[in-house]
């Protein structure tokens, strides 16, 4: 009877047992979070930047820059750090990248028997490093022009049997010929009209080559220059180009409102000549920002003269204006309104990013070195060598002061708030 009982226990023990740890386990399944339906995905590592020092950098152009380390290679890397393209040794960059892709001089024997002469030649490549000109059985080419956006003009050797010529012709960034090599075409790498996407070509009575919309262009009254509507024909040509963020720096004598460089009279189409003349109701010209409305925004002729740097960015501008003895430099928005007291000096760069370089000069009595402002003036970035203004991808290249970083020679290139990149 005894041990019965004791068996009775020890059952009804083992099931208290089986029991709490059935509780137990009831509240652990409880208590843990159920399993996602989709798992998260981790977490995207970034490209390990290249090595933070060049013997040799451009700025960032279209989204590339082309950089040489301690060698003779140079490399075309983007916004990461990451190399896109090396080139060959001996090959060098002749343009920056536009509209993806860019023209590299390489080193060639010239054959006499062919009539080469010279050293060098060109091929076109893009951002994989792709060679999309000149394509297999071409003539050895020469760039005249480089790329202004995506066009540029060559030029090759015709011989034959015959006669031995050169002879220019005309791509695109696909390595497609706008015009073949001809004894017709003619183009020039020069001329203020670049600035707004005109390159100088003769061809079959045009006289630019308006890459803009990739035609060819004349004046409607006459096939060459000199006609009574020729300058009119150009101000409509070159109109819809000039402004920048909505504004646009123009010189006002006499009648004629005009773009400073290159001469071209924007009172031709419309363009308002009114400016306010001085306390003694006297006016002979001065400088001026006009809005798109083709209207004065700002008077700057007050100063004896006035020098924009650069191009009005995000609704700001720097600008050095003059006494007639000495030169200071502020930031203006588009009302013409200072942001700061003006500053004695003249080596301020283009507003972009909202920072603007300072660099040193004799006026600005800085011993410190170059310096990145913001638009109120405030030194944000200063231990700089060398500067550059910010790119659209928000690095600029620099030479870094040597005591604070450890180097001695050689670029880097900042983010806006002064840390390296690369």
């Amino acid at each position: 009877m005894r041990s019965t009982r004791r068996a009775g226990l020890l059952a009804l023990a083992l099931l208290l047992v089986i029991s709490v740890a059935g509780c137990a386990l009831k509240t652990q399944e409880q208590t843990t979070p159920p399993e996602p339906k989709t798992k998260p995905k981790p977490p995207v590592v970034q490209e390990q930047a290249t090595e933070t020092l060049f013997a040799e950098a451009h700025d960032f152009i279209d989204g590339v820059a082309w950089v040489q380390r301690q060698g003779d290679i140079w490399e075309a890397i983007d916004g990461n750090g990451k190399a896109l393209v090396s080139l060959a040794s001996g090959e060098v960059p002749t343009t920056d990248f536009s509209k993806g892709v860019a023209v590299v001089t390489y080193p060639v024997t010239p054959d006499p028997n062919k009539g080469e002469n010279l050293s060098e030649a060109i091929r076109v490549i893009n951002k994989d490093g792709e060679t999309v000109f000149p394509k297999a059985g071409d003539a050895q080419l020469y760039s005249l022009t480089g790329f202004l956006n995506g066009y540029t003009a060559v030029e090759t050797a015709i011989s034959t049997a015959e006669t031995h010529e050169t002879r220019q012709g005309l791509i695109n960034s696909t390595g497609a010929w706008v015009v073949e090599p001809s004894a017709e075409f003619s183009a020039r790498n020069s001329g203020y009209e670049m600035e707004y996407g005109m390159l100088k070509a003769d061809y079959k009575g045009s006289i630019f080559f308006d890459t803009n919309k990739g035609a060819f262009w004349s004046p409607t009254a006459s096939k060459g220059y000199g006609s009574d509507t020729y300058d009119t024909d150009v101000a409509k040509l070159v109109e819809p180009y000039v402004f920048h963020d909505g504004m646009v720096f123009l010189s006002i004598s006499g009648d004629q409102v005009t773009l400073p460089l290159s001469g071209i009279d924007l009172a031709l189409v419309g363009f308002k000549r009114e400016l306010p003349h001085d306390t003694e109701g006297n006016y002979d010209g001065g400088r001026a920002f006009y809005g798109e409305n083709k209207q004065v925004a700002f008077d700057l002729s007050k100063y004896n003269d006035a020098f924009p740097a650069g191009n009005f960015s995000d609704g700001y501008l720097a600008i050095v204006l003059s006494n007639g003895a000495q030169r200071f430099y502020t930031i203006l928005d588009k009302t013409g309104k200072q942001m700061f007291e003006p500053v004695k000096g003249d080596g301020i760069q283009d507003y972009s990013k909202g920072l603007a370089l300072v660099d040193p000069t004799p006026q600005n009595q800085n011993d410190n070195g170059s310096f990145y402002i913001d638009k109120s003036g405030a030194t944000v970035i200063s231990g700089i060598q060398a500067g550059f203004p910010f790119a659209e991808n928000g690095l600029a290249r620099v030479r870094m002061d040597g005591v604070e970083t450890g180097l001695k020679t050689g670029y880097n290139f900042i983010k806006t708030d002064g840390s390296i990149a690369f």
